[in-house]
């Protein structure tokens, strides 16, 4: 149910909370932004898990969210070292490197498993190559589609 109140991801009226968006915590049937900045989820005034990229470390005597040692890291150990790179990046050394195809969305050491929506590595080569029709999610490796995008459906297929 859509509904008005502020940090709010389901409703159970127009102006009642029953579920918060991330960063935010369910009191009274509203959502409060949680106090501990890139903060994901919070409970009782104390931050519990931390944003992408963020880890939980003791500030100033309280848990705040400090940022993973390499950019592009999705998660990392408490030490800030990190253990899995965002889309597009591979873990090497502690950092994350960027795959050396932009439309590849998985590249342990480099080697393209998996591409991004539309794209697929054919028969013929080791990149991931657009589908051969507009509008496609995922395609074969003859670059036939398979699924269309969302709201779009196949014809003849």
């Amino acid at each position: 149910m859509p509904c008005s109140a502020s940090g709010c991801s389901i409703c159970s009226s127009l102006t009642n909370c029953s579920a918060c968006a991330d960063g935010y915590v369910l009191a009274s049937n509203s959502c409060q932004a949680c106090q501990t900045a890139n903060c994901k989820f919070c409970g009782y005034g104390v931050c519990t898990e931390c944003m992408q990229g963020y880890f939980l470390k003791p500030i100033n005597q309280i848990l705040g969210c400090a940022s993973c040692s390499s950019i592009n890291c999705q998660n990392c150990y408490t030490n800030g070292t990190c253990y899995e790179c965002l889309s597009n990046y591979y873990l090497s050394k502690g950092g994350c490197i960027q795959c050396t195809d932009s439309n590849c969305d998985s590249c342990p050491s480099n080697n393209c498993l998996a591409c991004i929506q539309g794209y697929v590595i054919p028969q013929t080569s080791n990149v991931c190559t657009p589908c051969l029709q507009n509008n496609c999610a995922v395609c074969d490796t003859n670059r036939e589609c398979m699924t269309c995008i969302s709201g779009m459906f196949l014809i003849d297929g």
